[in-house]
């Protein structure tokens, strides 16, 4: 298996002190908003710790979601607000 995906033949493998399967998982809510209820960070997804989004997506949702009540509080167009 190294061979076929390495390219390389000059290469073994003496002892494997520690293997483990990784699968991703990464989640989406269907919806982010129920009436009055909004969804934000990992309650609306979902990433494991190793692909590193889970930080940046949550506070990108707050960011999201603050301008977007700020918009409408303001008195915006309903257009300009996504309800999603």
């Amino acid at each position: 298996m190294l061979a076929e995906r390495a390219g390389r033949s000059d290469i073994t493998v003496q002892a494997v002190s520690w293997a483990s399967a990784f699968t991703m998982n990464a989640r989406l809510a269907d919806r982010s908003r129920v009436g009055r209820a909004f969804l934000a960070g990992d309650a609306a997804h979902i990433h494991p710790p190793t692909g590193g989004q889970g930080l940046n997506t949550g506070v990108q949702d707050a960011y999201n979601l603050g301008w977007k009540f700020a918009a409408a509080m303001s008195g915006a167009p309903a257009m300009c607000i996504n309800s999603t």
